[in-house]
């Protein structure tokens, strides 16, 4: 998104990814084994996301979304 939309992310005052992610995202901490196997590890990952409807709506003014539909894409017969 910061590509292709700076100019809003920053009048939406979401130039900076933390912004971002407090506005649209949840995270949780867990506690998993490390890849080594050796012990284990604190690892931070998005839980779920919010304020889909405005993310959505932020997302699709620099998407160009196509639908089979649209581009009239031969589909087989079950």
């Amino acid at each position: 998104m910061r590509y292709l939309q700076y100019d809003t992310l920053m009048r939406m005052g979401m130039g900076h990814f933390d912004s971002w992610a407090a506005t649209f995202g949840e995270t949780v901490t867990a506690i998993e084994l490390s890849p080594e196997g050796t012990g284990y590890r604190a690892k931070t990952r998005f839980a779920r996301f919010f304020n889909l409807p405005e993310l959505i709506s932020i997302f699709k003014e620099a998407a160009d979304i196509q639908t089979s539909d649209m581009l009239n894409l031969p589909v087989p017969e079950a």
